[in-house]
């Protein structure tokens, strides 16, 4: 069932009760059942999770302000040590935010839980302007690429795509596909300062200039924080505003990156309903150029 809310504006980050459902996580023992740890929207930002007794029983919560919109997606795990431990989370909300849960210093006997924390990694919602046509939803799983190189340095690669999956059909919003570099590489650190859409390079362009070799210095401050490929391109689109959006989760395989959107017909009548497009792409995972032509 889709979260509360999910096909209705948003209303923006100003607002802490926007939402209120749908809006936690949850880590449960397999085993019992028995509530582990749990991250919740409060006013308090909490720099540790706390011990908390309710119906008799303990477990662990994190308290962040900005947790306020709904959480439809599966949650990305990751085993960033090669222990064979699950030691970092990442996912998105229908608010266009990526969060990161660190879970370092995890122990058999659980004496470390409260080192657990959330962290915000990036925005692309409209809560950055309250601007409609930002209102970004991240309704899927990001891909999650450890250990890269770039020219600055060390980074984790968090793949996400926007788009509305409770109102496919909608035209306003102009989503964007992102790889977001996450350069604080260790659990325990927790998420760098929160980057925002306009932290990163477009590379939109046919000939972007990662491509061209051609970037300026602020462009390539940009690209070090990561880069997004704005859509509303496929099938020979030509406005802003024609509501191409992905609705499912990217792969990524030897550098490069899997994705699908679909782009909404127009109105059709009872006798010739609109079915809309589907598109695949095929894009590197360095550049977001090309490497196929799937027209």
């Amino acid at each position: 069932r889709e979260p509360s809310g999910a096909d209705t504006p948003l209303t923006p980050i100003t607002d802490p009760n926007a939402q209120g459902k749908g809006n936690a996580l949850f880590i449960v023992d397999a085993d019992n059942g028995r509530l582990i740890w749990k991250a919740r929207m409060d006013t308090t930002l909490d720099t540790q999770s706390s011990r908390v007794t309710l119906f008799g029983a303990t477990h662990y919560q994190f308290r962040h302000p900005r947790l306020n919109y709904p959480i439809p997606s599966d949650v990305a795990a990751v085993d960033s040590t090669g222990d064979g431990r699950t030691d970092r989370l990442y996912f998105g909300d229908i608010g266009g935010q990526i969060w990161r849960v660190d879970m370092g210093g995890y122990s058999d006997d659980r004496t470390h839980i409260e080192d657990w924390k959330l962290s915000l990694l990036f925005n692309a919602g409209r809560n950055r302007a309250n601007d409609s046509t930002a209102d970004r939803r991240f309704f899927h799983k990001p891909a999650v690429v450890t250990r890269l190189f770039d020219s600055t340095g060390l980074f984790d690669g968090i793949l996400i795509g926007s788009g509305n999956r409770a109102n496919p059909l909608e035209d306003a919003v102009v989503n964007e596909f992102y790889l977001i570099k996450d350069r604080n590489v260790d659990t325990g650190q927790g998420a760098p300062a929160v980057r925002y859409f306009d932290d990163i390079i477009d590379l939109t362009a046919v000939d972007n200039c990662v491509v061209a070799g051609t970037c300026t210095d602020a462009q390539n401050a940009l690209y070090a924080n990561g880069w997004k490929l704005t859509l509303n391109q496929a099938g020979g689109c030509t406005s802003s505003t024609c509501g191409e959006k992905m609705l499912s989760s990217p792969a990524v395989f030897l550098g490069r990156i899997f994705f699908s959107t679909f782009l909404p017909g127009s109105a059709g009548g009872s006798c010739a309903p609109s079915e809309g497009t589907a598109y695949s792409y095929i894009i590197s995972l360095n550049d977001a150029s090309a490497i196929y032509d799937l027209d």
